[in-house]
């Protein structure tokens, strides 16, 4: 959006001379021959001199509010989760506005006009005055133009709005299924836990049983050893094992 708007930023501020005649070459398909001529026609005009006074967009007319433009189909293409976005074509082309590459004087036809290299080394003053030179070949005024890219801002603003609103529901919808799924993780570590300590109280209770009844051999045997000892001539035939 600012790239619209500093195409904008110069050119308002400087009015056609009175009593000129746009030469037909400024309106010429080809921008580089409007562009020559346009330049041209401006310097000669004595354009790149500061006499002009400088004016705003509200003194030509042009305010967001005058500026009507249906943007109601950009938020049916809006899909913040679709694995790309509208590119600013397709959203020019939704709203009916012109491509950069579209015939007819836009935004973009001012774009390329300063981007030729008859206009490029101009102060901005002159740059101004030859964008003025090629809308008067191409009778177009400058609150046409001014509109045109006022309408790419509010097309613009309008798609973000869309995938704000998107984004902000899909944030409160992941939060709802996060906490349900936080909530499903807890319930099944506690049943887990809940698990192991029966696992841990199981294993201990076969230790216990395990252990005292180790206890009861160790005096079973101690008995059996006592009860074969005397038929012993020594202790150390006794045959029975003392663990």
């Amino acid at each position: 959006m600012s790239k619209l708007k500093n195409l904008l930023s110069f050119f308002v501020s400087v009015e056609s001379e009175e009593g000129a005649e746009a030469p037909a070459q400024a309106a010429d398909p080809d921008p580089e021959v409007a562009a020559e001529a346009a330049a041209e026609e401006a310097v000669s005009r004595g354009a790149s001199s500061a006499g002009e006074s400088r004016r705003s967009v509200a003194d030509l007319g042009v305010t967001a509010q005058s500026v009507s433009l249906d943007t109601s189909e950009l938020a049916g293409s809006a899909d913040i989760e679709l694995g790309g976005l509208a590119s600013f074509e397709e959203i020019y082309t939704r709203v009916d506005l012109p491509l950069a590459g579209d015939p007819g004087f836009h935004i973009f036809t001012v774009e390329r006009l300063l981007q030729s290299k008859h206009i490029a080394g101009l102060s901005d003053r002159a740059k101004a005055a030859a964008i003025m030179v090629s809308m008067e070949a191409n009778g177009v005024a400058l609150a046409d133009v001014i509109t045109d890219a006022m309408k790419r801002d509010q097309a613009l603003d309008a798609f973000q709005e869309a995938l704000q609103e998107q984004l902000d529901e899909l944030v409160a919808d992941v939060e709802v299924t996060n906490e349900s799924i936080q909530q499903e993780i807890e319930e099944y570590l506690e049943a887990k836990r809940e698990e192991i300590a029966a696992n841990k109280a199981r294993l201990e209770g076969a230790r216990v049983q395990f252990e005292a009844w180790s206890a009861a051999k160790a005096r079973e045997e101690q008995r059996l050893y006592d009860a074969v000892a005397p038929l012993l001539e020594s202790a150390d035939t006794n045959p029975i094992t003392r663990t």
